[in-house]
This record gives structure tokens, C-alpha cells and sequence, in this order.
């Protein structure tokens, strides 16, 4: 995609030098009941891979702690934010869950050559982000910067995808007075978190809910990764494989 300098110049002053931010994290203080947080997204969100009990999400929920925070999980596997693609989120429930909070993680899946449209792309995340801000208890609403695709990519998600999407949601997020949330920085020098090129693993899912709590409560998360209840707990990776390698052949049998 070629980028004018006028919008380059934009862009950087997004992502370059600082995010479009609220003057505070999100004030709990204010809050007498528990803080709704919906998640809406993908297959990131979902924990397609990983179950949903090592979903960003839910690992954030583990973060947060139950005392002053309520998260759903809104996330569906392989969503799109265009609503003309192979699997449209459909997002009236989580407007009907009346949200305080909302954390939008679409794009990745709208990538694909036969999904995607940039202008509708656009008009369809306008459109939900109104659909949230039209809410009677105007919820925050954070947008959030798609992890990285490992090349050559995978699911016809090319690996190009992620960097025609930042500056487009950067400048939704300026627009519209929004923080984001960055997924894809954690992520760039790290492509063994992203094991099937495209969906995180639980080291993965864990980066991406340390950004999310760093920017809502405006303090880094510096504890481990937390469990959830009954779980065994994942297998670390400890050194960093690249997606594409080969298996190498069996050594053959000695007679």
C-alpha cells in the first residue's frame, strides 16, 4: 500500500512516537459494581488453539482479579470486522451486555484476498465504534493493533496483512479520541509465540493481555503467568522455532 508523506507523517506520530491516550487508566474508583469488560474479536481473543481458559482474555481476567472487574469473552473464531466477508462478527449481544469497557481485536481474518476491502473495512469499524459510543453508559472503547503474521503466512492470511491494518486502525483511533492497545510489538521479535504463523500460543496470549492490562490500568503487569483453576500449566518454549522449517527426514534404520 503506498502511503502519502502527509500520511506517513500521521502515522508516525501515532505509532512512532506514542499512542493517541486517555490522560488516566481506566478509574476504577468510580465504578460501584464490578467493571464490565467485553472483549469482541477472533480467533486471538477466542483462544482458538489454546482454549479459552489461555485466551487473552481470560488470562487479563486472571490479571485484573475478580473484586472489580467482570470480563467476557466475546471473541469468535475467524471473524472479520467487514461485514460482507465468510464470517461477519455480529456483535448485538455484546452491545446488549451493556459493557463499560470494550476492547475491539478485528482485522487479521478480513485480510483475506476474498474478504477484503479497505473502504468498507473502514465504514464497517466506524460503524461498530458508533454502535458502542451510542451505548446510554458510554463505555471506554480501545482498539487494538493485530499481532504480526509470520511469513509466508497461513489460512490465505498474507503476511504483509498486519501493516496495511496498523496505520488504518491508528488513524480510526485518532479519530475517534481512542487509545490502542499493541499487540503486534510484543510480538515482533518473538514468531515462536505464533506457532501456526497466525494465532498465538499461551506465551503469546500472555504478552498480549500484559499490553491490554498496561494500558487499562496504567501500570506494566510484572508477575508470571497466572493459571487458571484446574488447568495444568503450558509447556514453555524455550527456543524459538521458525514456523516454515522443515521437519528433518528420520534417520534410517540400522541393519
Amino acid at each position: 500500500m503506498k502511503l502519502t508523506r502527509c500520511f506517513c507523517l500521521v502515522v508516525a506520530g501515532i505509532l512512532g512516537l506514542g499512542f493517541p491516550a486517555h490522560s488516566a487508566p481506566v478509574p476504577v474508583a468510580n465504578y460501584s459494581k464490578p467493571i464490565r469488560l467485553v472483549c469482541v474479536g477472533d480467533s486471538f481473543t477466542a483462544g482458538t488453539g489454546i482454549g479459552m481458559e489461555w485466551s487473552y482474555p481470560n488470562q487479563l481476567a486472571r490479571m485484573l482479579g475478580k473484586n472489580k472487574w467482570e470480563i467476557h469473552n466475546c471473541g469468535v473464531s475467524g471473524a472479520t470486522m467487514l461485514q460482507k466477508s465468510d464470517n461477519p462478527y455480529r456483535y448485538k449481544a455484546s452491545l446488549q451486555s451493556k459493557p463499560d469497557v470494550v476492547i475491539i481485536a478485528l482485522g487479521t481474518y478480513d485480510l483475506k484476498p476474498k474478504n477484503w476491502n479497505q473502504a468498507e473495512y473502514v465504514s464497517d469499524y466506524k460503524e461498530m465504534i458508533s454502535a458502542f459510543q451510542a451505548l446510554p453508559n458510554k463505555p471506554l472503547i480501545y482498539l487494538c493493533l493485530p499481532p504480526p503474521v509470520i511469513p509466508p503466512g497461513r489460512y490465505d492470511i498474507p503476511s504483509s496483512g498486519p501493516d496495511m491494518l496498523i496505520p488504518l486502525i491508528g488513524l480510526l483511533a485518532s479519530e475517534n479520541h481512542l487509545d490502542l492497545i499493541d499487540f503486534n510489538t510484543p510480538m515482533q521479535s518473538h514468531p515462536e509465540w505464533l506457532p501456526d504463523r497466525v494465532n498465538p500460543n499461551h506465551e503469546g496470549s500472555f504478552a498480549m493481555a500484559k499490553a491490554a492490562y498496561a494500558v487499562l490500568t496504567g501500570t506494566d503487569y510484572t508477575g508470571e503467568m497466572l493459571l487458571p483453576l484446574s488447568a495444568p500449566a503450558p509447556t514453555p518454549t524455550s527456543t524459538p522455532t521458525p514456523a516454515t522449517a522443515p521437519t528433518p527426514p528420520a534417520a534410517p534404520a540400522v541393519k
